[in-house]
């Protein structure tokens, strides 16, 4: 299957385990020697034909690259030419802590301002990720639910999130979100997108705008030196 690649994007591949993953990096054009904060996006269930070709992956993507943050959208293991088997999600969670780890080192990149977005299963998996050491600034969490959480739990889950639902899902419990999002330390952001459903056909716009702004104000757009190492 013959994955698409945007104009501005780079085709990459990182390790995850023994597996070689499958993704696309952009990096904004900054014109100097700032390094940019980015951004991991996580798609939808394998099994179910989810992979980084989604319309809400592309709209995480378009309001990123509108606020110059980098990102690196990716097939999980077993999906498209990633390595490996698809729909374990211990693998899953170990794809996303490495992406993370590959985004981070990378030339221009700022460590200290990394966010992910994760869509479906890619938001429970972003999730489940957290309670197991990833450690970003910032998460968007789209149109997925959360599994029951001890007090342990909810102290990793203390970070900035955005979560986006969508009016007319029909697989989340917008009700039962709330209120686990209530009972969670740090920024919680809750927002609705109106008529959209659990796949967000026709709000892609809307998605993307949600997405630019919060990463914006938790990652921030203002680019940051690098630090120069003089002998």
């Amino acid at each position: 299957m013959m994955y698409d690649v945007m104009s501005y994007e780079k085709p990459i591949t990182f390790t995850s385990g023994n597996n070689l993953l499958q993704g696309f990096l952009f990096i904004p054009d900054t014109k100097d020697e700032n390094l940019v904060p980015g951004v991991i996006i996580c798609h939808p269930h394998p099994r179910a034909g989810g992979s980084m070709d989604n319309n809400v992956v592309f709209a995480c993507c378009s309001g990123l690259r509108s606020a110059d943050i980098a990102y690196l959208r990716f097939n999980f293991q077993g999906v498209g030419q990633s390595q490996g088997v698809a729909g374990d999600p211990d693998s899953h969670i170990a794809d996303i802590l490495d992406a993370l780890q590959y985004l981070k080192g990378l030339e221009g990149i700022d460590p200290s301002s990394i966010g992910v977005a994760g869509y479906s299963f890619g938001g429970s998996a972003t999730i489940r990720a957290l309670l197991n050491g990833l450690e970003p600034k910032a998460v968007a969490l789209i149109a997925c639910g959360f599994p029951e959480l001890t007090p342990e739990d909810k102290i990793n889950l203390g970070l900035s999130k955005l979560v986006i639902l969508g009016e007319r899902d029909s697989y989340i419990d917008s009700e039962a979100v709330s209120a686990v999002i209530g009972t969670l330390d740090g920024l919680s952001e809750i927002r609705i997108v109106p008529d959209a459903d659990h796949f967000f056909v026709n709000s892609e716009s809307v998605l993307s705008s949600m997405v630019e702004q919060f990463f914006k104000n938790e990652l921030g757009n203002q680019h940051r030196p690098r630090v120069q190492t003089h002998a």
